[in-house]
């Protein structure tokens, strides 16, 4: 059923009309559907079982002239899993037309569903057929129509997006202990995308160009916080892809993953440290030393071992620009864990 030409249609038709079976199993998509409801039209059928399967919908398909189904009645259909979207039935009682004055699908659709002729371009005047109102409700409709209750093809669309919507979010919020292993790599590699046609990037979704790296994010007054300008950043002061990953991070893991950062982040050149290209928010002090801490410690008479306690706690919990002014903090008597 592929190529559903004239002459395939006749060879259809001529043997629907010589088989002697009473159960008849059909396969095709839905335009294919059409095809066969306008050759039920002239076949004895009715009294003959049809199995079709689950991508047929009588609903949808391109029939002006509305093509009988009772040759179908009482057809058998695989049918596909599916549950009620929340608010998905007022949704629908709520659309029209008028409520979207652009759609020009739903112009078609609306004329076809309610046997209706809507105003020019989107249809041709045709004698005996009434305006459309552009305010007719689809509840209105016979199920055979339109179907309020969720459709398989509904369903299976809503189920992909929060499958997606879900997937990225266990892939950006995973925590140790809960879960696989997280890929150590990108959140998305970029040969992992496929672009829509003449995309090629994602859309851009803030009001303000993403600022270079070096540069920090300034908000603009009486603007939307997605707006802003970018300030370079000032002498001594650089990006740093650490900062990140602090936040989320936890104690367990503390001395593998961010004693390893930072250690390598302090033994690096320094032109290897400015700036990141993961163009972080803020710009921060260009090193990070703990070793002042347990001087200090020891200067005032305090267990150095302290300070390494206090780090692995308050480095999970923090933000790197109190971490980076850690020692200050120490020697300067303004440690709120002082002891």
């Amino acid at each position: 059923m592929k190529n559903l030409a004239i002459k395939t249609i006749h060879k259809m038709e001529d043997a629907l009309t010589k088989s002697s079976a009473n159960v008849t199993v059909f396969y095709g998509s839905t335009s294919h559907f059409f095809h066969l409801q306008v050759l039920s039209q002239n076949l004895r059928t009715r009294g003959k079982i049809w199995i079709i399967t689950a991508q047929w919908d009588f609903t949808v398909g391109p029939r002006p002239d509305k093509p009988d189904s009772n040759p179908f009645q009482g057809a058998l259909s695989f049918a596909v899993h599916k549950a009620e979207i929340p608010q998905f039935r007022d949704f629908l009682r709520s659309v029209n037309p008028k409520k979207y004055p652009n759609d020009v699908f739903m112009k078609h659709f609306w004329g076809f569903a309610f046997d209706c002729v809507m105003p020019p371009p989107y249809s041709v005047r045709m004698y005996g057929k009434r305006k459309c109102t552009e305010r007719e409700r689809l509840d209105s409709l016979p199920v055979s129509d339109f179907d309020m209750n969720t459709v398989w093809q509904s369903y299976s669309i809503y189920n992909a997006v929060y499958a997606v919507a879900h997937a990225l979010m266990e892939m950006r919020y995973h925590h140790t202990g809960e879960g696989g292993r997280r890929r150590r790599k990108g959140l998305l590699p970029p040969w992992q995308l496929v672009w829509k046609e003449r995309l090629g990037q994602h859309p851009r979704s803030i009001c303000s160009e993403s600022c270079l790296p070096g540069f920090r994010k300034v908000a603009e007054r009486g603007r939307p916080s997605c707006c802003f300008k970018c300030v370079r950043c000032l002498p001594g002061q650089i990006s740093n892809q650490i900062v990140p990953l602090l936040p989320l991070l936890r104690e367990e893991n503390m001395s593998e993953t961010i004693k390893e950062k930072l250690e390598n982040y302090r033994t690096a050149p320094f032109d290897s440290r400015f700036p990141n290209q993961n163009q972080t928010r803020n710009c921060w002090q260009n090193y990070l030393d703990f070793h002042r801490c347990e001087k200090a410690m020891n200067a005032k008479g305090g267990d150095p071992y302290v300070c390494q306690w206090y780090k692995r706690v308050y480095t999970s919990l923090c933000p790197v620009s109190w971490v980076t002014s850690w020692d200050e903090r120490i020697e300067e008597g303004t440690f709120p864990g002082k002891i």
